[in-house]
């Protein structure tokens, strides 16, 4: 009840309707060996680990059917703004009507265009956080996440969540991303390789935030690392006999800042992304490219 009650509260905070898909489950260790949960042919899984309690978004590159249905939440949404402008236009008139000429007349109500209706980026549409609770265990002091979704590409939004009671905390990789594929009925194992793979020393960009999430009787700290080191790829017992994969990666240009949060970029990767200043070099897309020169 809790957990539903939170998915509620991150759908509700950006205003896009639940049946979009676009939202991750957690999934916790216990619920696999009580055999609550299981792998499902039609869903994806993303698994990651961290040396403390971690979280962030992603995003899943929309298909066609995404696109028909954030098309058609967009289409109710400015109907719904549409009426509410028709209920607004005439209590606007009745007071006119009645409005005597000492007193100063009311505001017009403006009747929302397709060009003036604001909505939520298709992007943010399908965007999902997870953590920092529901953590499918924490064994020899790593925490680590399941997070079962719709089978996609996804785009490593960066270190930023939902906190309950403080809405949305963290910092954007706006600046430059990676992005990977996950498939259906398989396991996708990012281990530690979200902050473990890129070269921080050599590009840290904005600080890193040390947050204070206020859920919870005390709450707790949620650091976002930046430590580059070895990569660690290790399944748990509860999952090493299920299909998995180690993802490829590959780079991401800019991306909007729709939580508004600190703007920074993901650091180097070596054969994945590079940069130039501000401009973001896919090093796989380069070396094809010198390839087929060659």
């Amino acid at each position: 009840m809790i957990r539903h009650a939170i998915t509620l509260a991150c759908v509700a905070a950006l205003g896009l309707a639940t049946a979009t898909g676009a939202s991750a489950r957690p999934i916790e260790q216990d619920e696999i060996e009580k055999g609550e949960e299981s792998i499902k042919p039609d869903m994806g899984y993303i698994y990651l680990t961290a040396p403390n309690r971690f979280a962030g978004s992603f995003i899943r590159v929309a298909d066609e059917e995404d696109i028909a249905k954030y098309q058609e939440a967009r289409a109710a949404a400015f109907a719904a703004a549409v009426e509410e402008y028709e209920k607004d236009y005439a209590r606007w008139q009745r007071r006119m009507e009645s409005q005597t000429a000492a007193e100063n007349p009311p505001e017009e109500p403006v009747k929302p265009t397709e060009e003036s209706f604001t909505y939520a980026s298709i992007e943010q549409f399908f965007a999902t956080s997870f953590g920092p609770t529901f953590v499918y265990s924490k064994d020899g002091g790593t925490y680590a996440y399941l997070e079962e979704l719709k089978p996609g590409t996804y785009i490593w939004y960066g270190p930023v969540f939902y906190g309950v009671k403080q809405g949305y905390l963290g910092q954007c990789y706006c600046m430059g991303t990676i992005k990977f594929e996950v498939k259906p009925g398989v396991v996708t194992n990012l281990g530690n390789s979200l902050f473990a793979m890129p070269r921080w020393k050599e590009d840290r960009g904005a600080p890193v935030p040390q947050i204070k999430e206020n859920s919870g009787l005390n709450g707790f700290v949620v650091e976002l690392p930046q430590q580059s080191g070895e990569l660690v790829y290790d399944l748990p017992a509860t999952l090493a006999s299920q299909p998995s994969v180690i993802p490829e990666f590959f780079a991401v240009g800019k991306i909007n800042n729709f939580y508004r949060q600190m703007i920074a970029r993901i650091a180097p990767i070596d054969g994945v992304i590079a940069y130039d200043r501000d401009q973001v070099i896919d090093l796989k897309a380069a070396g094809e490219a010198g390839a087929a020169g060659e």
